[in-house]
């Protein structure tokens, strides 16, 4: 799907005052996301051992993030959402 259908779907979810279909939405953005955490889950022995084997071989290669450099991540990505929200809760509250 291109950016302007993606903005155009933003603009009209963001007009949108039917509780009902926001409901059913939301519902269908949940069941997204826990389909795509079962089809990454492994469901059978074989299925582990796959994912362990290749999750060794990602290590082997040097494919890997330390923990440092993911808290470093998480920390710059939240900070900078917080930020955002503030200006937005300082806009909306008062001066």
């Amino acid at each position: 799907m291109d950016v302007a259908k993606k903005i155009e779907l933003i603009e009209w979810l963001a007009g949108l005052q039917d509780e009902s279909l926001l409901l059913k939405i939301d519902q269908l953005r949940a069941m997204s996301r826990e389909q795509l955490y079962l089809s990454r889950t492994p469901k059978t022995s074989e299925q582990l051992e796959e994912k362990l084997a290749q999750s060794r071989e990602e290590i082997r290669t040097g494919h890997v993030q330390t923990h440092e450099d993911v808290v470093a991540y998480f920390k710059a990505r939240f900070s900078s959402e917080k930020s955002q929200s503030d200006l937005v809760n300082r806009r909306t509250v008062g001066p």
